[in-house]
């Protein structure tokens, strides 16, 4: 559930909303750029750059 009074939900709503607007407004590619399957690769890489090989091995087990 999205809580409008939380900083990060409204964070978050506020990037899709600036991401809509750089697509000139195209629904698709929206949609596409945020697909679960994009997020999903996007915070692996950042776990296994930032946070490194060990923190990724950890939350697997």
């Amino acid at each position: 559930m999205i809580d409008v009074n939380n900083d990060f939900d409204v964070a978050v709503l506020n990037f899709i909303r600036t991401v809509y607007i750089q697509s000139k407004f195209d629904k698709e590619k929206v949609r596409t750029v945020l697909h679960p399957d994009v997020v999903e690769a996007v915070m692996q890489t950042i776990d296994l750059t930032e946070r490194g090989i060990d923190y990724v091995k950890r939350k697997r087990n």
